[in-house]
């Protein structure tokens, strides 16, 4: 807990120092393009509810929780929303979601690794390992 409150110190010290609250703000910014609610929902429906069903598959998983599961899947599928909300018009969204192949989805598959990297390190950092 103390390296979590050390990085967030590191990070925010720029802005504290300088006194631009702006630039603080600015991170805190909700993705610039807009999507409907609906289609937000939908799309962590089925993103959470896939990832629960190749993950009761695994072996590996027996002995995680439903609950741990489902929050480490709905992180890791907002973080994938999201990241089309500020790189990607709906247009390209709509597109890659009737895809049916890797190559049909190029940024889902880059938007999948960056989020399951960035939630694998968010486990390290509170858990260890």
């Amino acid at each position: 807990m103390k390296l979590i409150k050390k990085l967030i110190l590191v990070s925010l010290t720029p802005f504290v120092i300088n006194g631009t609250a702006q630039a603080y703000d600015a991170l805190l910014a909700p993705p610039s393009v807009e999507y409907p609610t609906k289609l937000i929902g939908q799309f962590m429906s089925f993103c959470v509810s896939t990832m629960n069903a190749r993950a009761s598959i695994d072996p590996t998983n027996q002995y995680v929780s439903q609950q741990q599961l489902n929050h480490t899947h709905s992180n890791v599928c907002s973080c994938i929303m999201d990241s089309y909300r500020y790189h990607n018009n709906q247009e390209v969204f709509d597109r890659e979601f009737v895809g049916k192949t890797s190559a049909d989805v190029p940024n889902f598959v880059q938007y999948l690794s960056q989020c399951s990297e960035i939630n694998n390190n968010r486990a390290i950092l509170r858990w260890g390992s």
